[in-house]
Protein backbone atom coordinates (compact mmCIF):
# COMPACT_ATOMS: atom_id res chain seq x y z
CA UNK A 1 0.00 0.00 0.00
CA UNK A 2 1.45 3.69 -1.08
CA UNK A 3 1.84 5.69 2.08
CA UNK A 4 -0.51 8.27 2.75
CA UNK A 5 0.32 11.90 1.37
CA UNK A 6 0.10 14.38 4.56
CA UNK A 7 0.61 17.57 2.41
CA UNK A 8 -2.72 17.34 0.86
CA UNK A 9 -4.32 17.76 4.26
CA UNK A 10 -2.19 20.95 5.46
CA UNK A 11 -4.34 23.84 5.79
CA UNK A 12 -7.57 21.97 7.01
CA UNK A 13 -9.27 23.45 10.23
CA UNK A 14 -6.86 22.57 12.84
CA UNK A 15 -8.40 20.82 16.05
CA UNK A 16 -9.91 19.61 18.32
CA UNK A 17 -13.11 18.89 16.69
CA UNK A 18 -15.91 17.54 18.85
CA UNK A 19 -18.93 15.51 17.78
CA UNK A 20 -22.50 18.26 18.01
CA UNK A 21 -25.65 15.31 19.02
CA UNK A 22 -28.98 17.42 16.76
CA UNK A 23 -31.29 18.74 19.29
CA UNK A 24 -34.36 17.13 18.43
CA UNK A 25 -33.05 13.32 17.77
CA UNK A 26 -33.58 11.40 15.43
CA UNK A 27 -34.67 13.68 13.55
CA UNK A 28 -31.99 16.18 13.06
CA UNK A 29 -27.75 15.66 11.63
CA UNK A 30 -25.34 14.97 13.76
CA UNK A 31 -22.42 17.67 13.01
CA UNK A 32 -18.78 17.78 13.79
CA UNK A 33 -16.82 21.06 14.38
CA UNK A 34 -14.58 22.85 15.84
CA UNK A 35 -14.55 22.29 19.56
CA UNK A 36 -13.58 26.08 20.82
CA UNK A 37 -15.82 27.50 18.51
CA UNK A 38 -18.79 26.36 16.35
CA UNK A 39 -17.32 25.77 13.12
CA UNK A 40 -18.88 23.40 10.85
CA UNK A 41 -16.30 20.83 9.68
CA UNK A 42 -19.40 18.08 8.28
CA UNK A 43 -23.18 17.26 9.19
CA UNK A 44 -23.97 13.10 9.62
CA UNK A 45 -27.59 12.17 8.48
CA UNK A 46 -29.59 10.42 10.80
CA UNK A 47 -32.31 7.85 9.68
CA UNK A 48 -35.72 9.16 10.75
CA UNK A 49 -37.25 6.04 11.32
CA UNK A 50 -35.32 5.66 13.79
CA UNK A 51 -33.31 2.75 12.73
CA UNK A 52 -31.10 1.93 15.67
CA UNK A 53 -27.57 0.30 13.73
CA UNK A 54 -27.45 2.74 11.32
CA UNK A 55 -27.95 5.59 14.07
CA UNK A 56 -25.22 4.18 16.03
CA UNK A 57 -23.09 3.91 13.01
CA UNK A 58 -23.22 7.44 11.97
CA UNK A 59 -22.14 8.36 15.62
CA UNK A 60 -19.08 5.93 14.59
CA UNK A 61 -18.71 7.84 11.89
CA UNK A 62 -18.58 11.60 13.35
CA UNK A 63 -16.17 10.41 16.39
CA UNK A 64 -13.93 8.98 13.55
CA UNK A 65 -14.38 12.04 11.36
CA UNK A 66 -14.09 14.19 14.65
CA UNK A 67 -10.67 12.35 15.90
CA UNK A 68 -8.98 13.21 12.41
CA UNK A 69 -6.83 15.87 13.62
CA UNK A 70 -5.48 13.80 16.58
CA UNK A 71 -4.89 11.02 13.94
CA UNK A 72 -2.98 13.58 11.53
CA UNK A 73 -1.12 14.40 14.35
CA UNK A 74 -0.20 10.98 15.65
CA UNK A 75 0.67 9.80 12.20
CA UNK A 76 2.74 12.76 11.93
CA UNK A 77 5.02 11.44 14.95
CA UNK A 78 5.05 7.86 13.81
CA UNK A 79 6.75 8.57 10.67
CA UNK A 80 9.32 11.40 12.41
CA UNK A 81 10.05 8.20 14.57
CA UNK A 82 10.35 5.79 11.92
CA UNK A 83 12.79 8.30 9.92
CA UNK A 84 14.97 9.03 13.04
CA UNK A 85 15.66 4.91 13.66
CA UNK A 86 15.77 4.73 9.89
CA UNK A 87 18.56 6.95 9.79
CA UNK A 88 20.00 5.55 12.85
CA UNK A 89 20.63 2.38 11.12
CA UNK A 90 21.33 3.41 8.07
CA UNK A 91 24.43 5.51 10.01
CA UNK A 92 25.34 2.37 11.36
CA UNK A 93 24.35 3.42 15.10
CA UNK A 94 21.68 0.64 15.60
CA UNK A 95 24.68 -2.28 16.80
CA UNK A 96 24.38 -3.40 19.95
CA UNK A 97 28.43 -3.30 20.04
CA UNK A 98 28.49 0.58 19.51
CA UNK A 99 25.24 2.17 20.66
CA UNK A 100 22.83 1.42 24.03
CA UNK A 101 19.22 0.73 21.78
CA UNK A 102 17.95 2.69 24.86
CA UNK A 103 19.53 6.04 23.50
CA UNK A 104 18.76 4.80 19.80
CA UNK A 105 14.81 5.24 21.37
CA UNK A 106 15.21 7.87 23.07
CA UNK A 107 16.40 10.32 20.07
CA UNK A 108 13.49 8.56 17.76
CA UNK A 109 10.93 9.34 20.98
CA UNK A 110 12.20 12.82 21.19
CA UNK A 111 12.14 13.30 17.51
CA UNK A 112 8.46 12.10 16.98
CA UNK A 113 7.27 14.43 20.36
CA UNK A 114 9.15 17.34 18.54
CA UNK A 115 7.09 16.70 15.41
CA UNK A 116 3.62 16.34 17.27
CA UNK A 117 4.13 19.41 19.11
CA UNK A 118 4.69 21.14 16.05
CA UNK A 119 0.88 20.43 14.67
Amino acid sequence: MKPLDLERFEGATPGPWRVQPPDDEPYGDIIVERADYHRRICRLWLDDAPVRDYNEAQYKNARLIAAAPQLLAELKALRAWRQTINKAVEEGLYDENKVDMYKVILEAWNAAATELHDV
